[in-house]
């Protein structure tokens, strides 16, 4: 496969020959094994002549000292047999280990058997795709479904019980507070104003009322029975929009300060059902923009980017064999290239107002023509 070298020239912010061979030179400095590297190495070789290497590296391996040639083609045209007698005459003549080409094109049919046979390695310098990063691709896509609901218009039957001589604004008081009870977050120390206690009823000169035991929180009770029905919406059993709990037993709210007591029985209630949608999308490639391939090994080095200060910085990563990839055998466990759908239930009520943007949206499920369906909500 042939490349664009303007590509590379861009991703590595190199213009010409000698900037990619600068570039060349820091890859193999950032390497933790490289003793000394060297550019534009010049040498007297054994046949008397000058002989000139692009980058020469001076690799560690203790206790010896192993010597890598390279030759750096920033090319438009693919790299020939000429080249490569060129190089394996600059390694015999100069007796180095191990020599490298790294172009930014390609390499002439015949050239990888020849340099094999040579003991030469022959690299391409070339942006990512999507077999680089197996079975994902670059652009790893994760699809959020946060299913959720609130309750809302909650509402009490209930009866008031006071002295005749109570003010009316005192009554106009507790009817306000428990004709609508509204609930925007849940916290583990709920309004004790809605702390219900049994009672007891006497029949002497007066009706009198005595409390007596702690029974529950109305909003403790919203609280659990919104969660049971909101897993059921998760798990796509039912979804029960209206609710009404009816209190058998003597239930009843205290008020002592304005000698009030509220006889609840019964609750209702209405949920609302959500669907939150949000996409976000992992492009691999901005970490990992370029790689070295090996054409002989048949493997990959994927070189790592950081910027500091502005300038773009890279590294080698791990070396990994190049495997084929066949999308239709995909492991299960594995993210494919379509992406993931990653849901879950929210486990408190879903608070407004909704913002819907191209990457995130919110549904509510309402009943339309007898059918129920998502629609895109926004308050």
């Amino acid at each position: 496969m042939e490349y664009d070298k303007s590509i590379i020239g861009k991703l590595i912010d190199t213009e010409d020959w000698s900037k990619f061979e600068e570039f060349i030179q820091s890859l193999y400095k950032n390497n933790e094994q490289a003793i000394e590297v060297i550019k534009n190495y010049k040498a007297n070789a054994k046949s008397g002549r000058i002989r000139e290497i692009d980058v020469l590296v001076k690799f560690g391996l203790s206790p010896h000292i192993i010597l890598l040639g390279i030759e750096c083609k920033y090319w438009n045209k693919k790299v020939d047999g000429d080249i490569l007698d060129i190089v394996k005459n600059k390694k015999d003549d100069l007796g180095i280990d191990k020599f490298v080409v790294i172009t930014t094109v390609g390499y002439e049919r015949g050239a990888e058997l020849y340099a094999k046979d040579s003991g030469i390695d022959l690299f391409i310098i070339r942006p990512t795709n999507d077999d680089d990063f197996g079975y994902s691709g670059k652009n790893v896509n994760f699809r959020f479904l946060s299913y959720g609901s609130a309750p809302t218009n909650i509402c009490l039957g209930a009866q008031i019980i006071t002295e005749s001589n109570m003010s009316s604004e005192s009554v106009k008081y507790i009817t306000d507070k428990l004709s609508f009870i509204e609930i925007k977050d849940f916290n583990a120390d709920f309004d004790h104003d809605f702390d219900l206690y049994s009672y007891d009823v006497t029949f002497y000169d007066d009706m009198k009322f005595k409390k007596l035991n702690y029974k529950n929180n109305l909003y403790k009770i919203i609280f659990d029975s919104w969660k049971e029905y909101n897993e059921l919406y998760y798990k796509k059993l039912e979804c029960r929009p209206n609710i009404k709990i009816e209190f058998k037993s003597n239930s009843a709210l205290f008020f002592q300060e304005k000698n009030i007591i509220v006889i609840i029985k019964e609750l209702t209630y209405h949920i609302r059902f959500f669907l939150q949608k949000w996409n976000i999308t992992l492009d691999r490639s901005e970490k990992h923009p370029i790689v070295l391939e090996n054409i002989i090994e048949k493997a990959i080095t994927p070189l790592k980017k950081t910027t500091v200060n502005d300038k773009n910085i890279f590294e080698m990563d791990k070396t990994i064999k190049i495997e084929p990839i066949d999308i239709a055998k995909k492991p299960p466990d594995v993210i494919g290239r379509e992406g993931v759908d990653i849901k879950y239930l929210l486990e408190y009520p879903v608070i407004g107002p909704f913002k819907n943007d191209e990457n995130n949206k919110t549904f509510e499920l309402i009943e339309r023509e007898g059918k129920t369906v998502y629609e895109i909500v926004e308050e």
